[in-house]
């Protein structure tokens, strides 16, 4: 059923994660990209935002739409489950790549000073709503399981 309190923090972890694809990762201060190489022009555009990562653009997709496709999957709580715990690993390995490159851009250029940004956090928050989910999906399994119990 989709008033499930599952339900919303499933649709809440894919509203944050589309909001990746609007934020951004990392900030440089840099006078402007004519007085930057090519090398770091490149680097910087695949650091700042997902849009030029191919890898974290997937992985981002991928994990909201496995959220909205989990809100329908109602009856079958224990493949809402599993997926649920496939998304969670989405998140956990988007935060992996988006501070790899990060810590990689940092190790190339370490006189450029910048500021992490919200869009790196994003994940973190997204495997909260996730393990949220999570809860509420054993809840009512736990729930199915002893009403099967009095019949």
């Amino acid at each position: 059923m989709i008033q499930r309190i599952q339900s919303i923090w499933l649709l809440l972890a894919a509203i944050i994660m589309s909001a990746l694809f609007y934020t951004s990762v990392y900030s440089v201060a840099v006078p402007s990209a004519a007085d930057m190489p090519a090398k770091m022009v490149y680097d910087y555009t695949s650091v700042v935002s997902i849009k030029n990562n191919f890898l974290a653009l997937g992985l981002a997709a991928a994990s909201t739409g496995l959220s909205l496709v989990t809100i329908f999957l109602f009856k079958k709580r224990k493949q809402q489950i599993s997926l649920t715990w496939l998304n969670i690993l989405f998140c956990i390995a988007l935060v992996f790549w988006l501070y790899m490159g990060l810590n990689k851009f940092w190790s190339n250029y370490p006189e450029n000073g910048g500021n992490i940004s919200v869009g790196l956090f994003l994940p973190v928050l997204t495997v909260f709503f996730l393990l949220l989910a999570l809860r509420g999906i054993r809840k009512d399994e736990k729930l199915i399981k002893s009403l099967d119990r009095l019949r």
